[in-house]
């Protein structure tokens, strides 16, 4: 009726109006669902098909709601709350229903977190930048995520591999947005993404995926949260290979100073040495955990991240400390040369060695044994 009512403009013509009415209806339903649950004390369990008629009569109008009268920075912060408040019922009074609904809710989150970063990069003008930052990605990455960590609790595989995923994403556009913002002044449009800037971006990556890895073997969805730590290292080695090929063309010359309002982020060698920092601490982690595989790759990254830089700042003619052309040309040999030798000295990874297998399964295993224990 209210759809109705609604579509031939008669009486709910405005959005807001129509919105309002549906998020009523999804607030009566949700008082049924409450009474039928209270009666006798028995909870949900007896209601059966009945709850399901419930929740998504009553999901569908908070829905509806939603999309008419929220923008959408705001219906994504709006749908993040809902997976949240699911899940946060599914940890009270498991069901099912919670469960199915709440990944619904987590991917209309997401969907709406990405149709909100067009606004910030065409320069919306009644939008500002930190404002959809905040409301489209932040805060719904931290709700999502939240979701997530009830749905664990309750063994909810599933729901919490859902909105695991679905936060780490909405963590990476939350970093790469704000990175964005702060290199352009606020005007994506008009400058474009610079070496030191790819850099930022690149130790944004590695910094979600080191804590994300380390979540990992702790709690909530192991395998899934490991699995998106090793994709973000993957793309920021793809991604600094690239940057650093680019420094044999004249590519990153003609691309001009950035905006950024801090001194330190005009320093061109931030651009191999954030990223270079990052991996050294990939080493140390993935050698901590005894990961050989991924010890010795976060090792060569670092190692050679860490030779562009002394070779970058030693020759590139707009730093202070460049210098003459032989010495410099020197220096940068001797800098790959000890970024090759690193790898091969001794005590670089764990003394015990886990198999290939073992390093994949340990994460998946622990949490397991963890649960059992309970």
């Amino acid at each position: 009726a209210i759809a109705a009512l609604y579509a031939s403009h008669q009486g709910l013509a405005d959005p807001h109006a129509a919105g309002a009415a549906f998020i009523g209806l999804a607030a009566l339903l949700g008082g049924v669902i409450t009474l039928a649950a209270q009666w006798r004390a028995r909870g949900v369990a007896p209601l059966k098909l009945t709850l399901w008629v419930l929740v998504s009569g009553a999901f569908f109008s908070a829905a509806s709601g939603i999309f008419l009268a929220a923008p959408s920075p705001f219906a994504a912060s709006a749908f993040a709350a809902m997976a949240f408040g699911l899940a946060f019922t599914n940890w009270r009074l498991p069901s099912g229903a919670w469960r199915v609904f709440a990944c619904l809710a987590a991917l209309l989150a997401a969907f709406e977190a990405l149709s909100s970063i067009g606004l910030v990069l065409r320069e919306a003008p009644m939008w500002q930048g930190w404002l959809v930052v905040a409301s489209a990605l932040a805060l719904p990455s931290v709700l999502v995520g939240g979701a997530a960590a009830l749905a664990y609790r309750r063994d909810a595989a599933v729901t919490a591999s859902l909105c695991k995923v679905l936060s780490v994403l909405l963590g990476v556009l939350t970093a790469d947005l704000s990175v964005r913002l702060i290199f352009s002044a606020g005007a994506p449009l008009m400058e474009p993404i610079g070496f030191v800037e790819t850099g930022v971006h690149v130790a944004a990556w590695l910094t979600i995926a080191l804590a994300v890895a380390a979540r990992a073997g702790k709690r909530d969805a192991s395998a899934v949260g490991m699995a998106a730590a090793l994709t973000l290292g993957a793309a920021a080695l793809a991604v600094s290979a690239v940057s650093a090929t680019l420094w044999l063309t004249p590519y990153w010359e003609s691309v001009g100073p950035s905006r950024a309002p801090w001194a330190a982020l005009h320093f061109t060698g931030l651009g191999f040495l954030a990223p270079a920092a990052l991996y050294w601490a990939h080493w140390l982690f993935w050698r901590t955990r005894g990961s050989n595989v991924r010890t010795r790759i976060a090792l060569g990254a670092a190692a050679a991240m860490s030779a562009c830089f002394v070779t970058l700042t030693t020759m590139h003619p707009q730093n202070a400390g460049a210098a003459p052309d032989t010495l410099s040309a020197l220096i940068g040999a001797l800098s790959f040369a000890t970024a090759i030798m690193v790898n091969f000295a001794p005590g670089v990874t764990a003394r015990r060695r886990r198999s290939y297998l073992q390093e994949d399964l340990h994460g998946d295993g622990s949490s397991e044994q963890r649960r059992q224990a309970r």
